[in-house]
C-alpha cells in the first residue's frame, strides 16, 4: 500500500498533467518532498509531507491560486 506522501505526489502529478503544467524540480526536505511546478510563465513551490499534507507557496497568481 502506498504511503500518504506517494498518494499526494500522484494527485499533484495528475493535476499538473490535467492543466498542462510541468513539475520542474523535486528535492527532499525534512519529512517530505518539495516540488516546483511551472505553467511556463509562473512558478510555485509545493511542499508535500509524509502526513499527506501539502503547503503551497509562491507569488500570488493564477498558478498558485489553482493549486490552493
Amino acid at each position: 500500500m502506498p504511503d500518504k506522501l506517494d498518494v499526494t505526489l500522484a494527485a499533484l502529478e495528475a493535476l499538473a498533467r490535467e492543466h498542462g503544467w510541468t513539475l520542474a524540480e523535486r528535492r527532499e526536505i525534512e519529512h517530505g518532498l518539495q516540488v516546483i511546478i511551472t505553467d511556463g510563465t509562473q512558478r510555485a513551490s509545493v511542499n508535500l509531507y509524509a502526513t499527506g499534507k501539502a503547503l503551497v507557496q509562491g507569488k500570488a497568481g493564477p498558478l498558485r491560486d489553482a493549486l490552493l
